[in-house]
C-alpha cells in the first residue's frame, strides 16, 4: 500500500506541475462551439469564413443612443462621451455615422460615373421608352421656386441620376441628420444622437468589459437627465457573466453547505469530505493534463462536462466511507476489499461508455471521452489505493432517518423483486413510456435556449426602432468565378430579394452591387441612356443638353476609384477573401428583419440559383446540437448493450440484464417525464443522461456486489450519493440558464429513478 501511495504522490506531482506549466499564461481554453464540429467539416469554406467575418463584426460592434430635449446639449455630451471612449482606448476606429446614414457623404465623387448608375425605377422608365416623362419631371423641379436644383446640376445630369441613386440608397434613413460627425434625429419630442463603433478588443475580453461598462455607468450618473440606450454583444455577455456569478455563488453555497451537513450527520466525521476532495482533484488534474498533452488545448465544454462526470467519484468515497458501519470490517484493507470490486466494475462500465466516443467524428466528444476516462481512472486509483493509506475513520453504528428509509426500500424490493416481477416492472416502464411518448418533443433551437436581459432587449428594440432596422444574423452567400461574376449574380438575385421584401419575409438587405454595380450593368445602363437620348426632341427642353453624359460614358465605378475609403471598408466586410480551401470569389448579402426563415428557405429551393446560399448561423448550431443529441442517444443504447454483454461473463445471461435494468428504465423514462413537464428533449438532456448512466450503474453494481451483511450499508451509501447528486446537480433547476436548468432537472429525475430501482440489480449470492 505504501508503494502505491508513493507512486501516486509522484504521478500527481508530475501531472500538477505539467498543468501549472501549461497554464502559466492562463489555461488554454477554447470556447468556440464551431470547433466542436466534425474534423472533416470544411471549416475554411466560404460559409465558415462568412460566419466568422460577420460574427467578429457583430460581436465587437457597439451602438449607443443618447436622448434629450435640447439638441445643443445632446450633441455636446455625445461628443464628450465619444472623446472619453477614444481616450480609454476602447474604440478600434473613430466612431462614425451608422453605415446606412453616410452614403451621401461617401458618394461625393459620383459625378464622373453618373451615367452608369441607374436606380431601378429610372431603368424601367428608360427601357419602356418613357424618357420624356423623366425629363419633364426634371424640368418641373427646376422651375419650382422651392427647388434646390441649380441649372448647372441639371445641365450635366438632366436625368438626375446621381440624386435618384442616392435617394435609393438612403431611402431607409432619410430622417437622420448630421452635425459635427454625429448623426441625430428628432422623434417623440426628443433629439436622439447615435454613436457606433468597433471595440478595440473582443467583447468577451474581461479587460474590455471592465473598462467600457464602468465608463458608461459613470457617464449616466453624471448626466442623470440624459437617456442612454445601448446595444451590443458585450452588454449581453456582461449581464450573463454577472448572472452566472450570482447563481454560482447562491446555488454553489447551498450545495456545499448541504453536502457538508449530509456528510457530518451521516458519518459524524469530516474525513469523507477530505477524501472526496482528494479524489476529485486527482481526476481533474489527470484529465486536464492528458488532454493538454495530446491536444494542447481544452474545450470549455469538455472542462464543464468533465468536472460534472468526476462527481461520480464522490460515490466511491461514500461507499468506502460507509464501510465503517459494517460489523467485522475494522482495517482499511478490509474496507478496501469490501467495495473495490464494485468500484472497479462501475469505473470500467463508465470507461466502456466513454470509449465509444472515440468512434465519432466529433473532436468535442472525443476530447470529453479522453478527459472522462483519464479522470475516472485517476479518481478510482486514488480511492482504491491511496485513501486507505490516509484513512483515520473509526467503526461506528449507522443511524438516522436516511438509514431507516434505506432499509424500507430494501424491504419493499425484497417483496417485489422475485420471480417474474422485475420483468413486469420493465413492462410497466415500457407501457408508461408508450403512454407518455406522445408528449415527447425535441428542442434543439438555440434561440429558445437563451435567457437574455429584458432591460437590454427593451433598449435593443428602442434603438432598432429609431434606426428603422432589425438586424438579423442570417445572410446570403453569392459565389462566382470572379468578382464581376459575383456582382452579376447579385443583380440577377435582386428580384428574388425584392420578392422576399414584398412577402414580408425580411425588411431590408444590403449587397455589394448596391454600391458598386457590375461592369456589365454599368455598360448596359450607359448604352440605355445613349439609345434613349436618340429619341428625344431636345428643342422641347432648352435648358437640357443631349451631350450631358458625354464625359461619363466609359467611366466605370469600382472600389479602387472611390475617394472616400470609408465606403470601401464598409463594403469589404461583405467581401470574402480567397484562401487555400476556396476558389473564385464570394460576397455576403446582409439581411435585416428576417421574419420567416422557413419560407425563405422554401423560396430559395425554387429560385434555381445554385451559387446563392442562405445561411442561418443559429440554425446551424441548432442542427449541430440535434446531431450531437442523436449520437449521444445512440451511444447510450450501444453502451447499455455492450455493458450487459460484458456483465454476462460474470453474472451470466440470466442476471446481467437485471444489473442494467434500473439504469435503462431511468434513461428511458427521464426524457418523457421531462416532456410531460413541458421540457423538450434537447442536447443538454442527452448530456444529463450520460451522467445518469454513470451514477445509475454505480448504484446497481454496488447493490449487486455487496455481501449480505454489507448490502443495507451499500443502499445507504447509494442514498447518500443520490442526495449529494441532487444537491450538486439538482439545484441547477433553479438556474435561469437553459442548459444548466435542463441538465440539472435531467440528472435530478434520472438519479432518483436509478436510486429507487437499484435494488432490482440484487441477485442471490450463490449466483455471483
Amino acid at each position: 500500500m505504501r508503494i502505491a501511495f508513493s507512486i501516486w504522490v509522484i504521478c500527481l506531482a508530475l501531472l500538477s506541475s505539467f498543468v501549472i506549466w501549461e497554464s502559466r499564461s492562463g489555461l488554454p481554453i477554447n470556447g468556440d462551439l464551431l470547433e466542436l464540429l466534425p474534423s472533416d467539416a470544411p471549416q475554411n469554406s466560404w460559409k465558415q469564413q462568412a460566419k466568422k467575418q460577420i460574427a467578429e463584426d457583430v460581436q465587437n460592434r457597439v451602438l449607443l443612443v443618447l436622448s434629450h430635449e435640447e439638441k445643443a446639449f445632446l450633441l455636446s455630451v455625445t461628443s464628450k462621451l465619444l472623446e472619453n471612449l477614444k481616450q480609454a482606448g476602447l474604440t478600434k476606429e473613430t466612431p462614425e455615422i451608422h453605415s446606412n446614414l453616410n452614403k451621401s457623404t461617401l458618394f461625393e465623387n459620383l459625378q464622373l460615373y453618373r451615367s452608369g448608375l441607374l436606380d431601378v425605377e429610372t431603368r424601367i422608365l428608360l427601357k419602356s421608352g418613357q424618357i420624356n416623362d423623366v425629363l419633364q419631371q426634371t424640368m418641373a423641379q427646376l422651375i419650382n421656386p422651392f427647388s434646390i436644383l441649380s441649372a448647372n446640376t441639371v445641365y450635366h445630369d438632366p436625368l438626375l441620376l446621381k440624386a435618384r441613386w442616392l435617394q435609393q440608397l438612403n431611402a431607409d434613413q432619410k430622417n437622420w441628420n448630421n452635425e459635427n460627425g454625429i448623426p441625430f434625429l428628432m422623434k417623440d419630442g426628443k433629439y436622439h444622437a447615435l454613436l457606433e463603433f468597433q471595440l478595440s478588443g473582443s467583447a468577451f475580453a474581461p479587460e474590455i468589459q471592465q473598462n467600457l461598462l464602468p465608463l458608461i455607468e459613470q457617464f449616466e450618473a453624471q448626466y442623470i437627465d440624459l437617456d442612454l440606450h445601448r446595444l451590443g454583444a458585450i452588454f449581453y455577455t456582461y449581464e450573463g457573466i454577472e448572472q452566472g456569478k450570482g447563481e454560482a455563488t447562491i446555488l454553489g453555497s447551498i450545495s456545499l453547505i448541504g453536502v457538508l451537513f449530509l456528510v457530518l450527520i451521516s458519518f459524524r466525521s469530516a474525513y469523507p469530505i477530505f477524501y472526496a476532495l482528494i479524489a476529485i482533484y486527482t481526476g481533474l488534474v489527470s484529465g486536464i493534463a492528458i488532454v493538454l498533452f495530446i491536444h494542447e488545448q481544452i474545450y470549455a465544454f469538455t472542462l464543464v462536462f468533465g468536472v460534472a462526470i468526476l462527481g461520480v467519484t464522490v460515490d466511491y468515497c461514500f461507499h468506502y466511507g460507509s464501510t465503517i458501519f459494517v460489523k467485522n470490517i475494522g482495517t482499511t484493507t478490509e474496507r478496501h476489499h469490501a467495495v473495490n470490486k464494485a468500484m472497479r466494475l462501475g469505473m470500467l462500465s463508465s470507461v466502456v461508455g466513454f470509449f465509444c466516443f472515440f468512434f465519432l467524428p466529433f473532436p468535442g466528444l472525443k476530447q470529453i471521452g479522453l478527459f472522462a476516462i483519464t479522470g475516472l481512472v485517476g479518481s478510482y486509483l486514488t480511492v482504491g489505493y491511496v485513501i486507505p493509506h490516509l484513512d483515520r475513520m473509526k467503526t461506528k453504528s449507522p443511524s438516522g432517518p436516511l438509514f431507516i428509509l434505506s432499509n424500507r426500500l430494501i424491504l419493499f424490493w425484497q417483496r417485489h423483486s422475485k420471480g417474474h416481477k422485475p420483468a413486469l416492472i420493465l413492462g410497466g416502464a415500457i407501457i408508461a413510456f408508450i403512454l407518455f411518448i406522445p408528449n415527447l418533443h425535441v428542442n434543439d433551437d438555440i434561440r429558445k435556449m437563451q435567457s437574455l436581459s429584458e432591460s437590454l432587449q427593451r433598449q435593443e428594440q428602442h434603438i432598432q426602432t429609431l434606426l428603422s432596422t432589425n438586424s438579423s444574423h442570417q445572410f446570403f452567400i453569392v459565389e462566382g468565378q470572379n468578382t464581376q461574376d459575383v456582382l452579376e449574380s447579385e443583380e440577377v438575385f435582386k428580384p428574388v430579394l425584392e420578392n422576399m421584401l414584398y412577402r414580408g419575409y425580411l425588411t431590408n438587405y444590403m449587397m455589394v452591387s448596391e454600391f458598386f454595380p457590375s461592369i456589365r450593368q454599368q455598360l448596359e445602363d450607359q448604352q440605355l441612356i445613349q439609345e434613349a437620348f436618340e429619341n428625344v426632341d431636345w428643342s422641347a427642353y432648352p435648358l437640357l443638353t443631349k451631350t450631358a453624359y458625354q464625359d461619363s460614358l466609359g467611366q466605370l465605378l469600382t472600389p479602387k476609384n472611390v475617394l472616400d475609403k470609408r465606403l470601401v471598408e464598409q463594403v469589404n466586410k461583405q467581401i470574402l477573401t480567397q484562401d487555400a480551401t476556396t476558389s473564385g470569389a464570394a460576397h455576403i448579402i446582409r439581411l435585416d428583419g428576417v421574419t420567416d426563415i422557413r419560407k425563405i428557405q422554401d423560396l430559395m429551393r425554387i429560385s434555381e440559383m445554385p451559387n446563392v446560399t442562405f445561411v442561418d448561423p443559429a440554425g446551424d448550431i441548432s442542427a449541430s446540437f440535434a446531431f450531437y443529441r442523436e449520437k449521444i442517444v445512440h451511444l447510450l443504447g450501444i453502451t447499455l448493450l455492450l455493458v450487459t454483454w460484458l456483465l454476462a461473463f460474470k453474472y451470466g445471461k440470466r442476471h446481467s440484464w437485471r444489473i442494467v435494468l434500473p439504469v435503462a428504465i431511468a434513461i428511458l423514462l427521464t426524457p418523457v417525464l421531462l416532456s410531460s413537464f413541458g421540457h423538450g428533449f434537447s442536447f443538454f438532456t442527452a448530456v444529463g443522461l450520460i451522467l445518469v448512466f454513470a451514477l445509475g450503474m454505480d448504484y446497481a453494481l454496488f447493490a449487486a456486489e455487496s455481501s449480505d451483511e454489507h448490502y443495507p450499508i451499500s443502499i445507504y451509501a447509494n442514498g447518500l450519493s443520490a442526495i449529494s447528486s441532487a444537491l450538486a446537480f439538482g439545484l441547477l433547476v433553479f438556474s435561469n440558464h437553459y442548459a444548466l436548468h435542463t441538465f440539472g432537472l435531467t440528472v435530478l429525475i434520472g438519479v432518483t429513478i436509478a436510486f429507487v430501482l437499484a435494488p432490482l440489480a440484487r441477485t442471490s449470492r450463490e449466483n455471483i
